[in-house]
């Protein structure tokens, strides 16, 4: 093969475009492609929501004085906490369970506290999932420390709007 026929070009999801002569060539099963497609097209995804996640969590800082984290992947993408102290850390299991539920979580007092990661410095107040194609691949969380309030209907709202916006982002 010539490399002529690699242009470097890349298919609406990202990842790299495999001529029909080459593919034809290449010992690869149709599944084990669509499986590499979609494997692409997530991961140019969780791309685009790490972009847009710090600058929507420090806009929440700033407006509305709650600490916001973008959960993807099992990771803290973004914080809207000064000192950076969670960005990149994995997630405590409690949240990870807490996410798979696929349901809003709002944390009330008579409730066990959920730490965000294995520190227990701080606390969720409302998980909300983000979803792509019925598939969850994130959250957007309020934190507090330890001494957690039971969040507000704006909180829980501003919660719900953030996911919502970060959902949009990823269909564009």
């Amino acid at each position: 093969m010539q490399s002529r026929e690699n242009t470097g070009k890349t298919n609406k999801y990202g990842g790299p475009v495999i001529f029909k002569k080459i593919k034809s060539n290449m010992p690869i099963q149709k599944s084990n492609l669509l499986a590499m497609q979609n494997k692409a097209k997530k991961y140019s995804h969780t791309e685009v929501l790490n972009q847009n996640a710090k600058k929507f969590a420090e806009s929440c800082r700033k407006t509305c004085g709650f600490s916001v984290i973008v959960i993807g992947k099992g990771m803290i993408v973004a914080e809207s906490i000064p000192k950076n102290e969670l960005s990149g850390q994995k997630i405590s299991a409690d949240i990870d369970n807490l996410i798979d539920l696929r349901q809003p979580y709002v944390w009330r007092s008579s409730e066990k506290k959920f730490p965000v990661t294995d520190n227990h410095k701080y606390f969720t107040n409302v998980v909300i999932p983000i979803f792509y194609e019925g598939d969850v691949i994130g959250a957007v969380a309020t934190i507090d420390t330890a001494n957690l309030v039971e969040p507000s209907d704006f909180e829980i709202k501003l919660t719900k709007t953030a996911a919502l916006f970060l959902e949009k982002q990823l269909e564009i």
